[in-house]
């Protein structure tokens, strides 16, 4: 990441999301397209990868990696079910004392 990286590369997303999971920082400054330039004194776009990671899609297809799908279905699912308990919190809490599951 110490050069730039390739809009074009379809691997470039895996890529990103493996540097930031080694320790990478997501402030590096990067040239955009370095390795595609026409000629070397052509002048080159600079992007934090911050930035790169949120236009940068996975390939032609997903804009998500199948491993950020997959973080994104566990985190819906966790924020679903707090809420849910959150929400039905009282009725669970009488339905317990009901049974009398606080008197043992």
């Amino acid at each position: 990441m110490i050069y730039g990286y390739e809009t074009s590369d379809p691997g470039m997303r895996k890529f990103m999301n493996a540097y930031l999971k080694a320790g990478g920082s997501p402030d590096i400054v990067c040239f955009v397209n370095y390795f595609s330039r026409s000629h070397k004194y052509e002048e080159l776009e600079c992007e934090p990868m911050r930035k790169m990671i949120r236009t940068t899609p996975d390939d032609c297809v997903n804009k998500y990696t199948e491993e950020e799908r997959e973080l994104q279905q566990r985190l819906t699912s966790i924020l679903a079910y707090q809420a849910n308990l959150k929400y039905e919190g009282s009725k669970w809490i009488k339905h317990l004392k009901k049974v009398n599951v606080f008197s043992k």
